[in-house]
């Protein structure tokens, strides 16, 4: 506590209890977001309903509420590709998605022992998986054992696996390790992050939905059917139309902007102090310094566990 004090010496900080308010405008870069937050959970920060959804919840997230789809029924969110007034929430061929996730099941692996999901669960999903390709597909998703993510397309019957990755993940229900999920894509690569941290890079984007699929939406935990759920809790979701460097991902995970834009170039130093530290029984609670907008200085507490950082203003 007293380095707490002594940090507070350190001239105009900002203890920054409550993110600002966020606004509409939106940047050509940046898409949009869905926090999930608030008696208008489902509206993007854009101001934006969903396309249409069903058999979804709100519950207590890492920030606030998160949205969890897993249910026994059909479920589903849905939000436009490209709204009426032509403002575009999402892309197929250049871009980065940027969430958080929780499962409520653990993997099926030697560490946990689990169920894993029980299906192809999607993660983010556009279009349709068909046993010929010929509908076309774009889709971030984890196997029936929990144990792989991957990254596919299909479109006029050719598909591919752009990147797969092995991953071993605890439940919400045992010790609440939320992980952070990034992935980058253009039509000479892709990139998946987890937990801030590069996984695996792989093939360019060459097949992707037609016009016509995309009037559709993505879906978010499911497919367009309702089924291959995710089974877990989404928070915090961030699209882009084109690829976040390495640096601004790891940046979104070890210090979060409430307001979704991309973090202050010097807010994540690789050379950051740490302040402080303090051991609990839930992991590594630690703050570190930042640098607002305005040029001021703030602290964010922070709780690290194996699976994730946890932001706490």
């Amino acid at each position: 506590m007293g380095c707490v004090l002594a940090c507070c010496s350190t001239s105009k900080i900002l203890a920054q209890l409550a993110p600002p308010p966020i606004t509409n405008s939106l940047s050509s870069s940046f898409l949009n977001l869905w926090r999930f937050d608030d008696t208008a959970w489902l509206t993007s920060r854009g101001g934006y309903p969903p396309l249409s959804f069903t058999n979804i919840d709100n519950v207590a997230g890492f920030d606030n509420s998160a949205l969890q789809v897993d249910n026994p029924d059909p479920a589903w969110l849905a939000y436009n590709v490209v709204e009426a007034d032509n403002h575009t929430n999402f892309t197929c061929n250049t871009g980065t998605l940027l969430f958080w996730f929780v499962p409520n099941w653990e993997s099926n692996d030697t560490n946990y022992f689990g169920t894993g999901p029980g299906d192809w669960a999607r993660l983010i999903d556009v279009g349709m998986w068909t046993s010929n390709a010929t509908y076309g597909w774009w889709s971030l998703y984890l196997n029936p054992d929990g144990t792989s993510i991957t990254f596919s397309g299909q479109t006029n019957g050719f598909g591919s696996n752009y990147l797969t990755y092995p991953i071993s993940w605890s439940a919400s229900w045992d010790d609440d390790q939320w992980h952070q999920i990034a992935l980058t894509y253009s039509a000479t690569n892709s990139a998946l992050y987890i937990d801030g941290r590069l996984a695996t890079s792989g093939a360019g984007v060459i097949f992707r939905p037609n016009a016509t699929v995309l009037t559709n939406g993505f879906y978010i935990g499911s497919d367009v059917t309702g089924t291959n759920q995710a089974h877990g809790q989404f928070d915090n979701l961030r699209t882009y139309n084109y690829q976040l460097s390495a640096a601004a991902i790891y940046g979104f995970y070890t210090n979060p902007p409430a307001t979704g834009l991309l973090p202050p170039q010097n807010s994540y130093p690789t050379n950051t102090t740490l302040l402080w530290s303090m051991p609990t029984e839930h992991g590594l609670l630690f703050g570190s310094p930042s640098l607002a907008p305005d040029g001021s200085l703030y602290v964010r507490a922070c709780l690290k566990k194996k699976g994730g950082c946890f932001p706490r203003a």
